[in-house]
């Protein structure tokens, strides 16, 4: 799925439904961060700047939150408000990004 607002409308309900299920389920907070780009898979396993973004988002969010990248972030997603948090300096990564939060609209 490339970066196409209903493949980033399906990654920001995935993850909101990953942290509000484990509050239901009264498991630790989770806290998820998202972003759209190229991949490599190999042996079972994704690799590349795109992960290594991820996953620096996820570092910044705090319990019960989802932060989305600038790759995956998009304004007209049905179902889900983005806002702005800031920008941002990740380890690893050059330049400062700026981050949104995800939560469900309505």
């Amino acid at each position: 799925c490339k970066a196409s607002n209903a493949c980033n409308v399906v990654r920001m309900s995935a993850a909101l439904a990953i942290v509000e299920g484990a509050a239901a389920r009264a498991l630790p907070p989770a806290h998820v961060g998202v972003e759209a780009g190229p991949m490599l898979y190999e042996e079972g396993d994704y690799f590349g700047r795109t992960v290594k973004l991820a996953a620096r988002i996820a570092s910044e969010a705090g319990p019960g939150r989802v932060f989305v990248g600038e790759g995956a972030a998009d304004d007209s997603m049905e179902g889900v408000h983005l806002a702005e948090v800031g920008r941002f300096p990740l380890k690893g990564i050059a330049g400062a990004v700026t981050i949104y939060e995800a939560s469900s609209a309505g």
